[in-house]
């Protein structure tokens, strides 16, 4: 069902966020009202687009590739114009941003993008109730000798058998739960912070890497 503008609009503009960066620019790094103004229509100017995206039902991998690249421009071409530090300080993620997008746009799957942005769509207690099984999961499998199936995790946890299944499918791309064959097991490797910033690490590198690979 297509969503109309209206909807859509106030889906995109975050109003409380948009006063909290106002805040932050003027309170904390006393930007001046030209910069603020600027970034504001900035702002403004990209939840229109989106919201108008959205509407028409275009795809997001290509309007992320153009957002990228006319920010970054504009933020190159204020921060020499305004001889602003701070807009100076954005140029490296705003590279890094029109790198990454296009990285998606040529690499990534749409359907693989649409299971993902299916995911961060989740409510707030959604989410909650997908990161509690996770534990759940993750500590049944920890505690086994042997990798197991669906069903023996939902044994040896209060989840049903059709819940386990939902959550590993939700889970398995970004989680340290592995599949081998038709059972699970945790990788020990991916637990634990020297992981998270390993996955950092790479995440951060990924728009200047090369193509993924794919598992077949």
């Amino acid at each position: 069902m297509t969503q109309s503008f209206g909807p859509a609009l106030l889906e995109e503009l975050n109003l409380l966020s948009l006063a909290l960066v106002v805040a932050i620019l003027v309170l904390v790094f006393e930007t001046s009202w030209l910069t603020v103004l600027i970034v504001v229509a900035v702002l403004v100017g990209l939840g229109v687009t989106r919201a108008i995206w959205s509407v028409r039902g275009y795809d997001d991998a290509l309007l992320s590739v153009g957002i990228a690249l006319v920010g970054g421009l504009a933020i190159v071409t204020l921060a020499v114009i305004l001889r602003s530090w701070l807009l100076t300080v954005l140029i490296p993620p705003a590279i890094w941003v029109v790198a990454d997008s296009l990285y998606t746009y040529r690499y990534i799957d749409t359907e693989e993008s649409a299971e993902r942005a299916t995911n961060d769509d989740l409510s707030g207690t959604e989410t909650k109730d997908l990161l509690e099984d996770g534990r759940i999961i993750v500590a049944a499998l920890r505690a086994a000798d042997t990798p197991l199936t669906p069903g023996q995790i939902a044994d040896r946890t209060d989840l049903s058998s059709a819940t386990v299944e939902t959550r590993l499918r939700e889970l398995e791309p970004d989680s340290p739960i592995s599949r081998a064959g038709e059972r699970y097991t945790v990788e020990e490797s991916k637990m634990g912070a020297s992981s998270l910033l390993e996955d950092a690490l790479a995440r951060l590198w990924r728009p200047f890497s090369g193509p993924p690979e794919r598992s077949e």
